[in-house]
């Protein structure tokens, strides 16, 4: 049987008006000299304090200059918290394992997101993914939750876990206060992770949500990206920024990717068709797995 994989690429997009000074550092150059924490709590290991990024290759798409990190966390406030869960190795046991996934927090500020709600919307491009809450994000013009990242099959732990974290932070939700409606959007990694074992839990989300915090961005394999494919290569998250200077109102906007999606000949980089001259590196699967790809 062939079998239909649920792709797609999720997008945070926060702004706020704070101009960038002449001079600041890369991401590199900050973890590197700083060993800043990543968002797991973790400090960076060596080798991923001087991972390279597209800039630091001499790769410089558009032609807006990034914030001091270039992630998400650029924008004053907003935090990012990410637990990766990898466990097992050897051929598939379904329900078992090996698992390769995670989840991803995104908090718009570190304030009482549920009584200071920030403006937002959400805007479908097309395709299989899915987010929960967005209706409501929608109706009302702001979000009140914390954004969370996940697999497909595991939506409903994530968003038992997002409740659970509200609960308790807010005693009279449900009670003399609204319910809360969580936002959870997901990616199929059934690829490379045991989908069928739930493997991210209530806990995990918690401790997602809770160890939350700004600065560097881990990317990569880790939180809800541990399992992602994209053109043929491994897929995860990723964050960028782009910053105007004072004279254009000084604001700032953040992004970040759960890329899992595309074929090798689709993958462009700053309109240069890279994925066609590649056709070697391809991953081995198992069995023929068409897909469908969307970015929500």
């Amino acid at each position: 049987m062939r079998r239909v994989v649920r792709g797609s690429v999720v997008l945070a997009l926060l702004a706020a008006g704070v101009p960038i000074a002449p001079g600041v550092p890369t991401a590199a150059e900050v973890s590197a000299a700083t060993g800043a924490p990543t968002a797991t709590g973790a400090p960076s290991a060596a080798p991923e304090a001087t991972r390279r990024r597209a800039r630091d290759l001499g790769i410089v798409i558009g032609t807006l200059r990034p914030g001091p990190l270039n992630a998400i966390t650029d924008v004053p406030g907003v935090k990012v918290g990410q637990v990766t869960i990898r466990k097992g190795d050897g051929k598939l046991r379904p329900g078992e394992g090996p698992a390769r996934t995670g989840v991803t927090a995104i908090l718009p500020h570190g304030g009482d997101l549920w009584r200071e709600k920030v403006p937002a919307a959400t805007w479908v491009l097309n395709g299989t993914g899915e987010m929960t809450g967005s209706i409501w994000i929608n109706t009302q013009g702001a979000l009140e939750v914390p954004v969370l990242l996940t697999n497909t099959m595991n939506i409903g732990r994530v968003m038992d876990g997002v409740v659970s974290y509200m609960l308790k932070r807010y005693p009279d939700i449900g009670i003399g206060d609204d319910v809360v409606a969580p936002t959870v959007a997901e990616c199929d990694d059934s690829a490379l992770n045991d989908a069928r074992g739930l493997h991210v839990s209530v806990a995990d989300t918690v401790r997602a949500i809770e160890e939350a915090r700004g600065g560097p961005v881990e990317e990569g394999a880790v939180g809800a990206g541990a399992g992602m494919i994209s053109y043929g290569f491994k897929g995860g998250i990723g964050t960028a920024s782009r910053a105007l200077g004072a004279e254009e109102g000084g604001w700032t906007v953040g992004a970040l990717v759960n890329a899992n999606m595309g074929r090798r000949p689709q993958l462009t980089v700053d309109g240069v068709p890279d994925g066609r001259e590649i056709a070697e590196l391809m991953p081995k699967m198992s069995v023929s797995r068409p897909t469908r790809r969307s970015i929500t």
